[in-house]
């Protein structure tokens, strides 16, 4: 019987997945992955092949079992799509096999639309997805707005990583500003740090005036008053 030459990869899973990978780990996974689905499992010299020696990204991918390595997910698709073709090729009515071809293309074609319509975004983590959709639900609720299209969105994802330097803490104080400002875009809040000026003599001179006025009129008796007065009586 000859190896199924297919199995389902789940694009938007798979980039989430490796999004802290570099492109050359990137390579080695993916070979990886089509080696185990062809093999069914792999040697620690597959490995050792692939990946030129020992990658701990890459490596933590598979669970070793056994003495061997597997990566869970591929495992399972490849078992759903081997039932699935067995299911199909037991059926011996060729009537039968023609109605249900017909109803899996339609699930095919289903499919193929709704992977059309997913949007295929990156995070740099499952909290930064979170605090995105929140994002997202305030934005279409609070303003009617979305965003046009998958491009325009990764871009908005990619600038609040930016803007807080990849820390979740910055990104949700940043979302929670947006929010509670009414903000249709994301920005930073702003915090005052500068330092207030010293005041000149002269300014000086019309608080003490303005102070003595209040202690007269017993609007302000505190000791930073009395000792206002005592500076203008010298």
């Amino acid at each position: 019987m000859a190896k199924d030459p297919a199995v389902l990869l789940y694009t938007n899973d798979f980039l989430s997945g490796t999004y802290t990978m570099t492109d050359e780990q990137v390579g080695k996974f993916i070979r990886l992955l089509c080696y185990q689905h062809q093999k069914g499992k792999l040697t620690e010299k597959d490995m050792q092949s692939i990946c030129k020696g020992y990658d701990e990204d890459v490596y933590a991918k598979f669970q070793l079992i056994d003495g061997f390595y597997i990566n869970k997910r591929m495992y399972e698709e490849a078992e759903k799509r081997s039932k699935f073709t067995e299911s199909r090729r037991n059926n011996a009515s060729a009537k039968h096999m023609l109605k249900h071809m017909g109803n899996h293309m339609e699930n095919e074609n289903e499919n193929i639309n709704e992977n059309k319509n997913r949007n295929v975004l990156i995070y740099p983590s499952s909290e930064f997805q979170n605090l995105w959709e929140e994002w997202i639900d305030y934005k279409k609720e609070e303003h009617r707005d979305k965003y046009k299209s998958t491009k325009t969105e990764q871009k908005a994802i990619d600038n609040l990583v930016k803007l807080s330097a990849g820390d979740y803490k910055i990104a949700e104080e940043i979302v929670n500003n947006s929010i509670a400002n009414k903000y249709k875009g994301l920005f930073k809040p702003i915090h005052n740090t500068q330092k207030q000026a010293p005041k000149n003599k002269m300014e000086q001179y019309q608080d003490w005036i303005q102070n003595a006025k209040d202690y007269i009129n017993g609007k302000n008796n505190t000791s930073e008053t009395d000792n206002t007065i005592k500076r203008l009586s010298l």
